[in-house]
């Protein structure tokens, strides 16, 4: 004998067990909809006590638009990049918008991508570093908006958010303040980043037009392992050539760089200073105290949201770039300044 199939429960359902119209059972789980707090509380009770869950997909069709914003970002098991998404989820969900987060890492994500494009996204945030050219350009045909995050690309269809590369190497040149005879180190990511390979290029850029010689040291990857190994090459370059201090162009690096020199008696910041950029949580951890650049990530993702908004909301809207806010953070791996 076969199982009678479980009724589906709808929003007829909901709206009968609390006794108000189906439309007021839409307002309740609608973003910013006029409806009474204790209307609303009654209708979650009733959706709560029945298993109703609202099918947003369904909703979306049916309204002719969509409350659904693709993320695509990679590296999010870094502090930086964590602290980046849950800051765009949350603002995007403060809005009354659903976030679909795609790890631009996997081997699948152009396919998955091409999948998310059939389901009538609202707009999408890249800070993943190759974003997929085509879709980007299918996005834009489709009348999709698009936000970068400190993501190169070479047409104006797209609205940004990106540092100025300029302000941020002299901005870690001031917090060094080496000096005429003075060298510097410089860590030089091999893996391709836009927005570091921008910033430390800046900074070499500075040093050289302040007659400050600097020394790159390579590493494959920004993480802690890889400042922590490269800390043996900068300690014994620092046998035979002093450096006034390094700039580690990641937070995460710097932290390897830190622990690695300690493990060799040398002490920062007193034989070389270290400066770090992004200000992530571990950056103020009182075995560090990175002197950091700040990186705004709260007012860099309020911006974000902001941009996307206005553009669903008028597309005919002139495309944007916002500089990005940072500022210097000074602890106890820099020098006192007097």
């Amino acid at each position: 004998m076969s199982k009678n199939p479980i009724k589906k429960v709808t929003s007829f359902d909901v709206a009968r067990h609390a006794g108000v119209s189906r439309s007021a059972v839409s307002r309740a789980f609608t973003q910013g909809a006029n409806i009474s707090e204790t209307t609303r509380q009654k209708i979650i009770v009733s959706a709560q006590a029945l298993g109703y869950q609202v099918n947003y997909l369904a909703r979306d069709l049916q309204n002719s638009h969509s409350s659904f914003v693709g993320i695509l970002t990679n590296r999010i098991q870094t502090p930086f990049r964590s602290k980046q998404v849950a800051a765009i989820t949350e603002n995007l969900l403060n809005i009354g918008y659903r976030p679909i987060i795609l790890n631009t890492d996997s081997t699948q994500a152009k396919e998955m991508l091409l999948d998310l494009l059939g389901y009538r996204m609202a707009g999408f945030i890249v800070t993943s570093d190759t974003p997929p050219t085509d879709i980007v350009e299918k996005c834009y045909n489709f009348n999709i908006p698009v936000v970068f995050v400190n993501r190169f690309y070479d047409k104006n269809n797209v609205e940004r958010i990106e540092l100025d590369f300029v302000e941020c190497g002299q901005m870690v040149f001031d917090m060094l303040r080496p000096t005429s005879g003075e060298a510097v180190g410089v860590i030089d990511v091999q893996e391709h980043s836009y927005s570091v390979s921008g910033r430390a290029d800046a900074f070499v850029h500075i040093c050289h037009q302040r007659g400050i010689c600097v020394h790159k040291f390579c590493v494959p990857t920004q993480s802690y392992q890889t400042g922590y190994h490269i800390a043996a090459e900068i300690y014994a370059h620092v046998q035979h050539t002093p450096l006034n201090g390094i700039f580690a162009v990641t937070d995460l690096v710097a932290c390897g760089i830190y622990d690695g020199l300690q493990q060799r008696d040398i002490h920062i910041p007193r034989d070389i200073q270290l400066v770090g950029f992004d200000d992530i949580e571990q950056a103020s951890w009182q075995a560090y105290q990175l002197s950091t650049v700040l990186h705004d990530v709260e007012w860099q993702m309020q911006q974000v949201v902001a941009m996307l908004k206005h553009r669903i909301q008028d597309a005919s809207t002139p495309y944007t770039v916002v500089t990005q806010k940072i500022a210097p953070v000074y602890r106890k791996t820099t020098r006192p300044l007097c």
